[in-house]
């Protein structure tokens, strides 16, 4: 896909927010769009060729509405991507405090359950 070619799911087009050929999610990356992609895909947990979702781009970018958005659609924050990395772990490598404090509470709301 060239950077400036919009991501097409269904008959629903979306722009991106910055131009990435090498991370089909950067096209969700902000809330409108992110809420737009949920409501036009079914599996909020759908991966990349790397396992990651679009809950990883979400916790690296420090995107915390997306997160919230994600995560109250059913994105599993325990899910593990090729490198084992973690949505949590990635939110805690590029210090993104507002995603890992949101991140951290649904951790141990899921251990209380």
């Amino acid at each position: 896909m060239a950077p400036t070619e919009a991501l097409h799911t269904s008959s629903l087009q979306l722009l991106p927010l910055r131009h990435s050929p090498a991370d089909p999610w950067s096209h969700v990356c902000s809330h409108l769009n992110a809420a737009k992609f949920l409501n036009a895909v079914t599996d909020p947990n759908f991966c990349d060729s790397d396992g990651r979702t679009a809950l990883h781009i979400a916790s690296c970018e420090g995107q915390a509405e997306v997160v919230t958005l994600l995560l109250g659609r059913g994105a599993e924050a325990v899910a593990d991507d090729r490198w084992g990395s973690t949505p949590l772990a990635d939110a805690m490598h590029y210090q993104n405090y507002d995603v890992i404090k949101i991140l951290e509470k649904r951790r141990s709301k899921l251990k209380g359950s």
